[in-house]
């Protein structure tokens, strides 16, 4: 579906918005536990659509 530049850019984005998202949930929840919690969502809906994308 992507070529390998399409495939990097795409990623690269991803990265940029779920490490933005994790950032904002570092300095609005001081919970460690929702911390955990949202980066391991975050990580795995980037490895689900990057898959999916692969395909």
């Amino acid at each position: 579906m992507f070529n390998g530049k399409n495939h990097s850019m795409i990623y690269n984005v991803l990265s940029l918005v779920f490490g933005g998202i994790i950032i904002l949930f570092i300095f609005n929840h001081k919970n460690i536990i929702d911390f955990i919690y949202i980066s391991i969502v975050c990580f795995l809906v980037v490895k689900i659509f990057i898959k999916i994308n692969i395909k």
